[in-house]
């Protein structure tokens, strides 16, 4: 991961951070972030804006390595990035929480919760606010936002719930230190809302939901600190990706576990200017007025079966159509063999892809409609096994992709290529230094070597992690202190 700066990461090429896994990055679309399952990206530009995710609202967060198009469709070529919100509580009740944080560069972040439970109805509500001057001047930040989930269980196997967030943060890039900027600002809201309806059997579970993320952006391109002029215009887009989503995995016999799936979306994209001093709207350099709705549907199945505890083979397939781009059909297989007690070794071959965005085929002079999706390979092994208590991994994967949108001689066309090789290795354990004293300990290393060298992917990252927990004997208090030592070096191309 990469910050634009101490707080915040922002949303331009060049000033923002994002996400890379494997060599592909959540800035250009190709790591896909989720909330509960349901897509999350800017619907005129394809990417996601981290900022406007609230951290308060995660009970975890699940990150899938490698292609995961054949469940989450495009744009999760790369990986996926799963924000799975608060859940409720076991007991009834109401439980409390504040917290308050200060630091450098005028820094600040407060987040407050509440969550209720009264037997089948079940409440959270959160809301937080974070600034920071950041360690450059004309670099501020300044986030607030709030988060709302209720959900009521109608049975012990149905359940009902609904989920609203909305949050809106400003940003300002200083420009590069050798040529600085002023006046590039940022104003972001982004907000999502989802129904949904979820059922649990002995041998069956799914859920079906409706769900809209949309966002409003305004943001001044700014101007050069030495002999620049002000921006006469700002720059707007809204967006909107709405859409309905229903699965079903069925256990047809011992040991299996069969996925039925079915989706479809709606991304709707406007973009143009207006006037900094009337605030009318000014014509936009596109090829579709500034409004564009695009259309995405997709099936898929997915086949699970253990074999007397020993193998695991896995198989899916999705059938996926857009409306600009067309068909795609994304096959995956995995399997898992289990030679030692509390050892499996992996290999699985899987495709993932990216549709074009609307920037890319509608807005602003490169733009082309002819653009196809882009797809990938990915190829990989790994091992992972526990030792009473120790617990090890290593993966190794290929990654061969191909029909990359880049743009040449001031068109954007499918030509790029990505060959990335790499490994990665973690290993965790947990020591009981007595009966009160527990430490956990953990590293993790990444290796990418990549033919084509990307900005923003770093060819080695290493983490080294300790926590200790204390609990007293005959208190129900305890508690836990943690370090970490991170390492991270970004080789990085020229642009």
């Amino acid at each position: 991961m990469t910050q634009r700066g101490v707080f915040g990461f922002g949303v331009s090429t060049g000033g923002s951070g994002g996400m890379s896994i494997r060599g592909l990055s959540s800035s250009t679309g190709q790591v896909l972030v989720v909330i509960d399952g349901q897509p999350q990206y800017q619907g005129v530009y394809g990417h996601s804006i981290s900022d406007s995710y609230l951290n308060t609202m995660a009970e975890r967060v699940e990150v899938v390595r490698g292609p995961a198009s054949v469940i989450y469709g495009s744009n999760a070529m790369g990986g996926v990035v799963n924000i799975v919100t608060k859940n409720k509580m076991r007991e009834n009740g109401s439980r409390s929480k504040v917290n308050m944080s200060v630091g450098s560069f005028g820094t600040v972040s407060v987040s407050a919760s509440n969550s209720v439970r009264h037997n089948s109805f079940s409440s959270y509500v959160s809301a937080n606010y974070g600034r920071s001057d950041n360690h450059r001047p004309h670099m501020g930040f300044e986030q607030y936002g709030a988060d709302l989930k209720l959900s009521y269980s109608f049975s012990e196997s149905w359940e009902a719930a609904v989920n609203a967030d909305v949050s809106h943060f400003n940003a300002s890039t200083p420009g590069t230190t050798d040529a600085p900027m002023l006046e590039m600002d940022q104003y972001i809201t982004r907000g999502v809302t989802s129904a949904m309806v979820s059922n649990k059997y002995d041998k069956a579970s799914g859920r079906i939901s409706v769900y809209c993320n949309f966002g409003r952006h305004k943001i001044n391109d700014g101007y050069a600190e030495k002999d620049g002029a002000p921006q006469m215009r700002l720059f707007r887009s809204k967006d909107a990706l709405s859409g309905v989503s229903a699965y079903e995995t069925i256990s047809f016999f011992e040991g299996n576990k069969t996925t039925f799936g079915l989706d479809y979306q709606n991304i709707y994209g406007r973009a143009y200017y207006t006037s900094r001093e009337t605030g009318e709207v000014l014509e936009t350099q596109n090829k579709q007025s500034g409004r564009v709705k695009n259309d995405e549907v997709g099936a898929y199945i997915d086949f699970n079966q253990t074999i007397a505890e020993l193998l695991t083979v896995d198989a899916g397939v999705r059938f996926d159509h857009h409306s600009v781009s067309g068909w795609q059909v994304v096959p995956q297989i995995g399997v898992t063999f289990r030679p030692v007690a509390d050892g499996a070794l992996k290999a699985m071959v899987s495709k993932g892809f990216r549709n074009p965005t609307m920037r890319e085929m509608y807005l602003y002079p490169p733009s082309n409609t002819e653009l196809e999706a882009e797809s990938m390979m990915n190829y990989e092994v790994s091992w992972h096994q526990k030792l009473r208590q120790v617990r090890y991994g290593l993966n190794i994967f290929f990654v061969d992709a191909d029909n990359i949108i880049q743009t040449v001689n001031k068109q954007n066309v499918n030509t790029g290529e990505v060959r990335n090789t790499g490994a990665e290795f973690e290993v965790s354990t947990t020591l009981a230094l007595s009966e009160a004293v527990r430490l956990d300990l953990s590293t993790n290393h990444s290796f990418l070597h990549m033919e084509n060298h990307l900005v923003g992917a770093p060819e080695y990252k290493g983490y080294v992690g300790a926590s200790a927990r204390i609990a007293p004997q005959g208190r129900k208090a305890s508690w836990e202190a943690g370090a970490t030592l991170t390492q991270v070096c970004d080789i990085f191309s020229e642009v």
